[in-house]
């Protein structure tokens, strides 16, 4: 008898669980691929249109109008987190807009875009000092933008923004032409004199004298300060005064002076960060 024998052609077992396992692990990397991508985007969507909000704000702002401020733009961003927005009460230059109901993935990405426009960014009580992982897991807790009232604290052109002709800068109206105590030199927008050595800051506008009739200060966007002294050398972007000494990063702007000031501090964007 002859016995016929049948050839067998085929993959084992362990040739197709590890054709499995690649196949596996591409798509979960296509799949994270393609959240991250996502979630970039959705960041990039949110900060375009709070800058709009922004900008559709900051006319609110230079008017005085110290009331709850008219999100025209609905309750809601296009991709469907909350927001929210008011005028600081101790300093009515600033107002805030915040978001609420934002996953923490887009939190971060929101946050290591380097936006500039936002003068500070806090979650929570604490304040944004570089480290994304404050967003948390899931949803992020409620994230707080603060903006200045104009773009001018950042030496942005008013050319680059073609909505921002829309709202004339804020100007100088004194009600006298200028001062008449010639130890009251220093007039704010309001037509108020002051001496040069008063320690407030005196609120001169865009277009106001500053040097010019008290040569012991310096302005900052639309303040008249004096100079920091040798124990606080450090001012922020609002004109206040920090030790060198000081633990967290502080807000200086894209001019404002750093490690030039403090040897133990670096510049990072607009913050003034510990080495």
């Amino acid at each position: 008898m002859k016995q016929n024998k049948m050839l067998q052609s085929g993959r084992s077992m362990v040739e197709i669980l590890g054709v499995l396992a690649v196949v596996g692990v591409l798509s979960i990397g296509g799949i994270m691929g393609y959240s991250y991508g996502m979630d970039k985007y959705r960041a990039t969507e949110t900060i375009n249109e709070l800058t709009l909000r922004a900008m559709s704000l900051m006319p609110q702002i230079r008017q005085g109008k110290i009331v709850e401020l008219n999100m025209e733009m609905g309750e809601t961003t296009s991709l469907g987190y909350s927001v929210d927005a008011w005028i600081d009460e101790d300093d009515p230059r600033y107002f805030y807009i915040a978001l609420a109901n934002v996953p923490s993935d887009v939190c971060r990405h929101i946050l290591k875009q380097n936006w500039t426009l936002p003068t500070q960014i806090y979650m929570g009580d604490a304040g944004f000092t570089g480290n994304s992982h404050i967003c948390g897991t899931g949803i992020a807790q409620q994230i707080d933008f603060e903006f200045y009232r104009d773009f001018g604290h950042l030496g942005w052109e008013k050319d680059n923004w073609d909505e921002y002709e829309m709202t004339p800068p804020l100007e100088v109206t004194p009600h006298p032409e200028t001062c008449s105590d010639p130890n009251k030199p220093l007039m704010d927008t309001y037509g108020i004199c002051y001496s040069c050595d008063t320690t407030d800051k005196v609120q001169v506008g865009g277009r106001g004298k500053c040097q010019t009739v008290c040569d012991n200060r310096v302005k900052v966007s639309y303040d008249c300060v004096l100079p920091c002294t040798s124990d606080k050398p450090l001012m922020d972007a609002r004109g206040d005064c920090h030790a060198c000494s000081e633990t967290g990063d502080i807000v200086v702007g894209g001019n404002g002076q750093c490690s030039e000031v403090c040897g133990n501090r670096m510049k990072d964007g607009w913050y003034c960060i510990i080495k």
